[in-house]
């Protein structure tokens, strides 16, 4: 076997991956589109051609696309009117995360002090949590 054999293997081996990967975004929008569909599939016989004594008589097509067209319209309005409460309550919650911290630290020793038989750490770098073997000698996890 050559290295030209290897590379052009390993180049199929990865084109076929990239294809895969691709393949599973597209099997994911084929099953929400086919999930959409079983759902107006109901409000499109009620409305559709054969339902109404009419003289005029909306296309499928034409029933499916309204109905989404209002389902957007409704979820543009309800959100609007709730993005300025989410707005301001996101905003409150960051600036209320140190408080938050605070507590539940102060929490914690509670609980620590109630309970003696609880081990404590405290990690003074992000290097490992595993084991404190494992860590550079600078950060490594310590054990009280």
């Amino acid at each position: 076997m050559t290295v030209r054999t290897l590379l052009v293997g390993l180049g199929i081996v990865a084109l076929i991956a990239v294809r895969l990967s691709a393949m599973q975004v597209i099997a994911v929008k084929l099953i929400v589109a086919l999930i959409l569909a079983r759902g107006i599939a109901p409000v499109a016989d009620a409305l559709g051609p054969r339902s109404s004594s009419w003289h005029w008589h909306p296309s499928r097509a034409l029933v499916v696309f309204l109905a989404f067209f209002a389902a957007f319209g409704t979820m543009l309005i309800l959100g609007g009117a709730i993005a300025p409460t989410v707005t301001v309550e996101l905003q409150q919650l960051l600036a209320d995360l140190p408080s938050y911290r605070q507590r539940l630290d102060a929490e914690l020793q509670t609980f620590l002090a109630d309970n003696g038989n609880a081990r404590t750490y405290s990690i003074k770098s992000t290097c490992c949590i595993t084991a404190p073997t494992s860590c550079h000698p600078r950060r490594r996890l310590i054990w009280r």
